[in-house]
């Protein structure tokens, strides 16, 4: 008998399993560890934290709104008859009344002319931009024209990862040059 031979043989002998002399398949379940559950993390704070910049503006505009505070409480008191008759006080309010209307009118025609001046900057702004805009397309068209100037026979390699768009305009490209019948666009997939 081999050595390993008398040791499945012990085996046999010793196991319950084998005491009828046949082989059996033990079968056991399945081994289940159980994970002790981990802690969730802390709730939200209820009250969210403000971006640092934003509360700053907040504070400063709080703190521009307490700056103006009248010294003391205006008083609104009804003048008698005989005080409103008197021509001294006539006089008074009208100067009042005339002062008032050239300072509000004063400030309206100073917004109107804040208004003109921006008015003016942004048309300003729209023509610089419209010159750029038509050199570029200039730019651009020589650019075109550059490329048809090309000598013909030339391969022109596109790789695989060319958007649809540009696939086409490559493709609009080589059919409206017939003169460079000889390009040929190889796409590298």
């Amino acid at each position: 008998m081999a050595s390993h031979e008398w040791y499945h043989d012990i085996y046999r002998s010793n196991n319950p399993y084998f005491a009828n002399g046949e082989h059996s398949v033990i079968r056991r379940a399945p081994i289940t560890v159980l994970v002790p559950p981990q802690p969730s993390p802390p709730p939200p704070p209820l009250i969210e934290k403000l971006d640092p910049d934003r509360e700053i503006t907040r504070l400063e505009s709080t703190a521009s709104s307490e700056e103006y505070v009248p010294g003391k409480r205006r008083k609104y008191t009804l003048k008698k008859d005989s005080e409103r008759s008197d021509p001294e006080y006539k006089d008074m309010r009208k100067k009042n009344n005339e002062s008032v209307r050239k300072t509000r009118e004063k400030k309206r025609l100073e917004e109107e002319l804040e208004k003109t001046k921006n008015h003016e900057e942004k048309i300003a702004l729209r023509e610089i931009v419209k010159v750029m805009m038509t050199r570029e397309s200039e730019h651009l068209r020589e650019i075109n024209l550059l490329k048809r100037l090309e000598p013909p026979n030339k391969i022109i390699e596109l790789s695989g990862r060319l958007s649809e768009l540009q696939r086409k305009l490559c493709e609009e490209i080589r059919k409206e040059t017939p003169a460079l019948g000889d390009y040929r666009l190889q796409m590298l997939v």
